[in-house]
């Protein structure tokens, strides 16, 4: 068959893309038939041509076996050249002295002032705490301030109040007495329809006195018509007897009405100090610790 111009087009068209070394089959395929060539001419030009096909993997490849594949050589990278270290040599940072960070003496002062504050606030805490134990506690209320005394007479109110408390038993008696209570009664209701007036009825099976069945001749079971029956609950009241307690009196494990007496005359001087703080211009009280 007679070769056209087309061919021939193509022909050059393959060895030109091809001049550079091997391409992509489907590379070479896409970029033929975007300027007007069909994969099945460029197929047949290839086989004209000659053309080798290999694959790489997963991928074709056209080469034409006229031109060399270009190898690249890659450039030799520079020698390091590093002298020899001694064993011995231990290599030495030598650092730069940090500067001594200057701090503003009206801030060192605040800070100062708000370090004995807080350690005032807690040994102020510690001692509300103690006040209980403490061996005297009138001394301890007579150097205290208007705040600590408020916190320490909450204290000392607690405390008496759990000193009363632990030392108290209630004395209980037992009683026996009438209680109201509502008992439970069931009964048996005829059930009566609304349309004849009559107790509607069922059927039952019929038993003999030994409660076997009873049979006719035919030997089928027989029935007997039963009225029907419902059970309603109901309660009504009552009375029945039962045990109890109920407190008589109370009685002190141990006798602390020294103890009491002598935080209740603390609370009361406590209580007038708070007084004569909080209203200075108010009449001074006599308070004698």
């Amino acid at each position: 068959m007679a070769r056209t111009g087309k061919q021939d087009d193509i022909q050059k068209f393959l060895r030109n893309i091809l001049s550079a070394g091997s391409r992509k089959a489907q590379g070479i395929i896409d970029a033929g038939e975007r300027v007007g060539y069909s994969a099945r001419s460029i197929n047949t030009a290839k086989a004209e041509l000659g053309i080798d096909s290999f694959k790489r993997g997963v991928v074709w490849y056209w080469q034409d076996a006229s031109v060399p594949e270009p190898v690249f050589i890659a450039e030799p990278k520079p020698a390091v050249i590093s002298e020899p270290t001694p064993k011995d040599y231990i290599p030495v940072v030598v650092r730069a002295p940090e500067p001594t960070p200057t701090i503003d003496p009206a801030r060192a002062e605040e800070i100062e002032r708000l370090r004995l504050k807080a350690l005032a606030a807690r040994e102020g805490a510690a001692m509300i705490r103690e006040i209980v134990k403490s061996d005297d506690p009138f001394a301890v209320l007579e150097s205290a301030s208007l705040r600590d005394t408020e916190r320490m007479l909450l204290t000392v109110q607690n405390h008496v109040f759990e000193l009363v408390s632990q030392n108290t038993e209630v004395l209980y008696e037992k009683y026996t007495g009438d209680s109201d209570i509502l008992e439970a009664r069931t009964r048996q209701v005829e059930v009566v329809s609304k349309a004849t007036g009559k107790v509607k009825m069922r059927f039952e099976l019929a038993k003999n006195p030994d409660g076997t069945q009873v049979y006719d001749s035919e030997h089928k079971p027989q029935t007997v018509q039963v009225p029907i029956t419902e059970t309603e609950h109901y309660t009504v009241p009552g009375k029945e007897q039962r045990e109890g307690q109920r407190p008589i009196g109370q009685r002190q494990i141990r006798d602390i009405s020294v103890e009491t007496a002598k935080w209740e005359d603390w609370i009361s001087r406590a209580k007038m100090k708070i007084n004569a703080l909080e209203n200075p211009t108010a009449p001074p009280c006599s308070i004698k610790f």
